[in-house]
């Protein structure tokens, strides 16, 4: 077609040339010039040569090879999140409005900046959900004070982790211990601070008294840390609120530079734990019974923490008074050769609160809270309730263990037992 069109102009132009010789010699001579001058203008004609040829597709492979990320950088994709969930727990929040029984909805005060947001398992109108579309830091806190603990928490993927890390040192697993969130981290029992009134009477005028108190109670709920504050003497109205205890900065450098995986809700005590247990290369269970004698005794310790470091929590926690009964137990353990916490008799039976120590033992239980390692103290838990006689010298460190608090150049890394009160 091209070729056609070509012919046909060039005939055309033969015409033309023929028939009005002047006009059509004009009219070339003026293009000619125009050519020229655009020629001029330009520096020159353009260029001519070819662009290179592009490079041939190499055959694609129809299955392409996925990499597995490596621990660090699951790490590292992880670190976002993990910011906003320190953000939820620490930075000062309120809720507004809840909407429905269901609670599905609500609007949340940020405290910092004045804002309030509608927020919901799914979405929030803050900017930082609207670029990502990822959980942000208004609903994590939603999430954590509607109770919905399970759903916010993000475990580590459990492939890429062995036993040791490149130290060759023994690196504890938590889901070997726990695997579910039981609240904001992964202990028995939560720190709740509840506000009550203390009734008395003045001393000097001798008149009824009411003041306000707060006290730290360690408790599973609400409800229960309402019971707690009433056996310490305080009567309504109470104002509860549980503590969320956050790990510090150095902890979780601590775990990052150690290679120890842990989940995202864990709490201080918790990473407690896991540092200890690192420390220690301990990667021994510890039994139900001991965490059920701990709930008992209101003393707060994490699933993660090793047998012998929940045992010396239970004794720490007991109050002074309770002590000697405590002692005594021991010593039945002990003798009969079971388990601390795992005996046919309670440590709570009359059999060891009938043991009334005198003043210098009293002091020896507190000094040394289960090292009876002279038979004089053994005949006076005996003598007070213990049936079993001490045949022989025992060191019931075995049992309770004393630990060291260890301390390192970068951070406190396991932190002393709370005591129930």
């Amino acid at each position: 077609m091209a070729v056609v069109f070509t012919v046909l102009m060039v005939m055309a132009g033969i015409y033309a040339l023929f028939k009005w010789p002047i006009p059509t010699l004009a009219v070339l001579g003026v293009l000619i010039v125009i050519g020229k001058s655009g020629e001029n203008k330009n520096g020159g004609t353009a260029p001519t040569t070819a662009p290179p040829p592009a490079k041939p597709k190499e055959p694609s492979s129809p299955i392409k090879p996925q990499a597995q990320p490596t621990a660090a950088v699951r790490r590292c994709e992880g670190r976002d999140y993990e910011a906003r969930l320190l953000r939820a727990r620490t930075e000062s929040f309120k809720i507004i409005t809840m909407q429905g029984e269901a609670k599905a909805a609500a609007d949340i005060l940020s405290k910092a900046s004045g804002n309030v947001y509608h927020v919901t398992m799914t979405s929030c109108e803050c900017e930082d959900f609207k670029k990502g579309h990822t959980p942000c830091k208004h609903m994590i806190y939603f999430a954590l004070h509607t109770g919905r603990y399970a759903q916010m928490e993000r475990p580590i993927p459990r492939y890429g982790y062995s036993r040791t890390n490149r130290e060759g040192k023994t690196v504890p697993i938590y889901w070997d211990y726990a695997s579910q969130p039981t609240g904001v981290g992964y202990t028995n029992l939560y720190q709740y601070s509840v506000t009550g009134k203390l009734e008395g009477v003045s001393e000097k005028t001798g008149k009824p008294t009411s003041r306000k108190k707060t006290v730290t109670v360690n408790a599973i709920s609400d409800t229960d840390a309402v019971a707690a504050a009433q056996e310490l003497g305080l009567v309504p109205p109470f104002k509860v609120e549980i503590m969320d205890i956050v790990p510090s900065e150095g902890q979780y450098g601590y775990l990052h530079g150690a290679e120890i995986p842990y989940p995202y809700l864990a709490n201080a005590a918790d990473v407690g734990a896991l540092l200890t247990r690192y420390e220690d290369e301990n990667d021994h269970q510890c039994p139900r019974y001991l965490f059920n004698m701990a709930t008992k005794y209101r003393v707060r310790v994490s699933h993660f923490q090793e047998p012998e470091s929940v045992i010396t929590c239970i004794w720490d926690g007991v109050p002074d008074e309770r002590k000697p009964a405590m002692f005594c137990y021991a010593v039945y353990c002990q003798e009969t050769g079971h388990p601390f916490g795992h005996a046919p008799i309670e440590s709570d039976a009359p059999e060891f609160a009938g043991f009334v120590p005198t003043k210098k033992q009293l002091e020896y239980i507190q000094q040394r809270p289960l090292g009876p390692d002279d038979t004089r103290h053994a005949g006076a838990a005996r003598a007070g309730g213990c049936e079993k006689p001490i045949r022989r010298e025992h060191d019931l460190e075995k049992e309770f263990p004393r630990r060291a608090h260890h301390h390192s150049g970068r951070e406190q890394r396991h932190r002393p037992c709370q005591p129930p009160y």
